[in-house]
């Protein structure tokens, strides 16, 4: 059995409640308890928008924390072994793919046991016997993760979800985030060491307060990140913003959707519009 799990939703949406004013046409409300109530509501509806177009896309927009349990690896039929390791290979849903937090099994004593990624193709005798390499896919192509060249996954105990996949996917999204002047070290949020060359960017950390843009450098044993650049100004939680944009004819769909909910609500069993298909159409996953 395979079971995915949300660990942690995205922290922000890709498109504002600002943004969706605008594009309703709608001014702020000057009356203060209907412009609580009107963002309230829009930010329902950007919520089940985008959720509607991640799953019509089957990928994940900002960023996301899932766990992936399944009950043993892929079975590979002994007189089918034609693939080799691509047959005992797995699929991480939800891509785009940026990191894996952990993967670990049960094994054969009833002990959970931490796996690594093997990078060098075999070259190095001394690896580890048990590890995987990670085919990290594409916008639309989920990760893939084999056992290490000409080794075999490790057995297993008979038990459910006895092996264990957590994971970052997403093109990116908003962490509270703080630096001090001079430092290249990111205070906040919990990176993982998969994330180190992901793109950063600060706001007020930079030179005369403008964003600080760079990229994560290194992440140490606690899942703080050193950036390749230091911060200018000191700055306190601000809303750093780490990955890639959320592509513009995604956002534009989020946007369609929600003004498809606003102005018929989420109940009518109504078509969707066409034109939100069709901006999605470049960026759905069709392999799993």
């Amino acid at each position: 059995m395979n079971e995915i799990i949300q660990i942690a939703a995205p922290l922000a949406e890709p498109v504002s409640v600002a943004e969706m004013m605008l594009q309703l046409g709608l001014g702020t409300p000057a009356d203060s308890t209907l412009n609580s109530q009107l963002t309230s509501q829009l930010t329902t509806l950007l919520l089940a928008a985008r959720q509607y177009c991640e799953n019509y896309t089957r990928t994940a927009f900002m960023t996301q924390t899932w766990l992936l349990q399944r009950d043993s690896w892929p079975f590979v039929d002994g007189r089918y072994r034609t693939g080799g390791a691509f047959n005992a290979a797995f699929r991480l849903p939800k891509p785009p793919f940026q990191s894996i937090a952990f993967m670990r099994y049960v094994d054969v004593d009833g002990n959970i046991q931490p796996l690594t990624q093997s990078t060098d193709y075999g070259s190095n005798p001394n690896d580890p016997i048990y590890g995987y390499q990670l085919d990290p896919g594409s916008d639309t192509r989920p990760a893939r993760l084999l056992p290490p060249w000409a080794k075999p996954w490790p057995p297993l105990r008979y038990v459910a979800n006895a092996v264990m996949v957590q994971f970052k996917c997403g093109y990116g999204g908003s962490v509270p985030a703080s630096m001090a002047a001079n430092s290249p070290i990111l205070v906040g949020p919990v990176f993982n060491a998969g994330d180190v060359g992901q793109a950063v960017s600060v706001p007020g950390a930079g030179t005369a307060a403008a964003n600080l843009v760079t990229t994560i450098a290194s992440v140490d044993e606690n899942g703080r990140a050193t950036l390749a650049a230091s911060a200018t100004v000191a700055v306190t939680n601000v809303s750093a913003y780490v990955g890639q944009p959320v592509p513009e004819s995604v956002r534009q769909a989020i946007k369609f959707m929600a003004a498809f909910f606003f102005q018929n609500g989420v109940d009518v069993d109504l078509p969707t519009p066409r034109i939100i298909a069709e901006l999605l159409e470049m960026y759905r996953n069709r392999v799993a």
